[in-house]
């Protein structure tokens, strides 16, 4: 057996042979599956990049063993069996079974990879171990923590007025997972809802489509079209209810500014380069910037009401750690009229903008590295948005410290992660997550979103981590009092406490 695991641990997609579709018979002319009990296999290891097993039919040659390799309908091509198996005789199999490997004629996604099927090659008959034995293989091997509150992510948020009915008409759509271990009966819900309808079945989007390591009929594209009453504060938020548990829970899916805060939202939008530094590549300006810089604000509240018990309104004073271009601070000063909010960020010209056309707020320039300029137990929360995630190791403990020593004794900060199911979902070689599940931080990868806006190229990474690493690392400055999902993206929150 150890032989097995070392097979798989030295092998590498990008050795693997290729072999043409003409070398064997066209996916056509491949004969009707028969079942045959002296045929045997396994897929051993698939990723992206290629599939690779053993095989064995003891009424075919050794040099005509072969399989057949498919998505679908779709044929990929053939490989042929020749590669000797002594692990697998050691483990009591006939002398004839012999390893393949195949090289995919093009990277697939991750979606596809429970499409993949591979035959032998004489009879078309499906090894006995497919993509369903690797997945099952997998859950166990790299669990991904089932938390509470479900997935959800938005792509269209919109409220459009009837003046006459003083009514809005509202449209989300996105994808969304309705049902988990832990979480179900998943449902879109807006306080003034007159009459609504959810549509659930649609072809999901974005990174749902590579959370292949969940059910796929839980993941589920889905369009919410209400009508709702004007609201007195010119905010529509549409929630999602759900049951955890057992026990019944809302939180917020994304907030739509409307009415005269609408308008004043639109007047203040920076220019699309520099919105694109902040979260990469967007759908439209307001959708993203607007309604997404809302909804983290919304939802950073409700954390707030949930872990601190109070609301952002009670608190007097917030640091936003990494503003950007004040896409969550615009709306933190409207929610939060009464505090004092601090604004840094690495980035020159997004601190230049905001100074310019943010008031309500104070914002600086940070260094890449501590110290902070503030005193110590200065704040009662530090919001902190995909920072983590573009931060190498070592820099993050030094950040974790120094927020814990400007954070007031009892004080929160929120920030967020990629975890297990954003590492996942990209496309990731089977190396990488073994790696990255060792290690529990993955942050060699560069980002290059700012490249020639700060002076240290390499220090913006695209950074991962476990969820059983958090705990184990950054409890040493803080305690992880609860894990939080994103609702309108696929980052999670660690709520990071600072000691009384």
């Amino acid at each position: 057996m150890r032989r097995v695991q070392q097979w798989l641990t030295n092998l590498r997609f990008f050795e693997l042979p290729k072999f043409s579709k003409a070398a064997l018979p066209p996916f056509a002319a491949i004969s009707p599956k028969i079942r045959v009990s002296s045929v045997r296999g396994y897929v051993d290891l698939i990723d992206i990049h290629g599939v690779a097993g053993w095989v064995l039919n003891e009424h075919v040659a050794l040099d005509e063993l072969a399989v057949h390799i498919t998505i679908g309908t779709e044929y990929l091509g053939s490989a042929r069996a020749n590669i000797e198996a002594p692990d697998q005789i050691d483990l009591g199999l006939p002398s004839n079974a012999r390893r393949f490997r195949f090289r995919f004629p093009h990277t697939i996604s991750y979606a596809d990879l429970p499409r993949v099927e591979v035959t032998e090659g004489a009879t078309n008959q499906p090894l006995d171990g497919g993509f369903e034995y690797f997945r099952s293989y997998l859950a166990k091997k790299y669990a991904t923590p089932e938390l509470g509150g479900p997935y959800c992510l938005f792509f269209e948020a919109s409220a459009n007025p009837d003046p006459l009915a003083k009514h809005y008409h509202v449209t989300v759509a996105g994808d969304i997972r309705v049902a988990s271990e832990r979480a179900s009966h998943v449902q879109p819900c807006a306080d003034g809802e007159i009459r609504a309808r959810l549509t659930l079945g649609l072809p999901t989007r974005g990174r749902a489509e590579g959370l292949w390591f969940y059910s796929p009929a839980t993941n589920l594209g889905f369009r919410y079209e209400a009508t709702i009453a004007e609201p007195s504060d010119d905010l529509i938020v549409v929630n999602l209810s759900y049951e955890c548990d057992g026990t019944p829970f809302t939180m917020p899916l994304t907030a739509i500014p409307v009415g005269d805060l609408g308008t004043e939202c639109a007047t203040s939008i920076p220019e699309p380069d520099m919105i694109k530094r902040v979260i990469g590549h967007y759908w439209d300006a307001w959708t993203s910037y607007v309604v997404g810089g809302w909804t983290n604000v919304v939802h950073l509240d409700w954390m707030c009401q949930k872990y601190l018990e109070r609301s952002l309104a009670e608190l007097d004073t917030i640091l936003d750690w990494g503003c950007g271009c004040a896409r969550n601070t615009q709306p933190l000063i409207k929610i939060a009229p009464g505090a004092r909010i601090h604004g840094i960020d690495i980035d020159p010209v997004n601190i230049a903008w905001s100074k310019q056309h943010v008031v309500g707020a104070t914002f600086d320039v940070s260094g890449l590295f501590p110290p902070l300029s503030f005193a110590n137990d200065t704040f009662d929360i530090v919001y902190g948005l995909s920072i983590f995630t573009h931060l190498t190791e070592p820099t993050q403990d030094l950040w974790l410290a120094e927020l814990r020593r400007v954070l007031r004794p009892g004080g929160i900060a929120f920030l967020s992660y990629h975890g297990e199911a954003a590492a996942y979902s990209r496309e990731f070689s089977v190396d990488m997550i073994e790696n990255y599940r060792q290690r529990g931080i993955e942050d060699y990868v560069v980002d290059d979103a700012l490249t020639g806006v700060i002076e240290k190229e390499d220090y913006y990474r695209s950074t991962f981590h476990t969820t059983d690493y958090l705990y184990h690392q950054w409890s040493k400055y803080f305690d992880i009092v609860g894990i939080e999902p994103m609702t309108c993206g696929h980052q999670w929150f660690a709520i990071c406490k600072k000691p009384s």
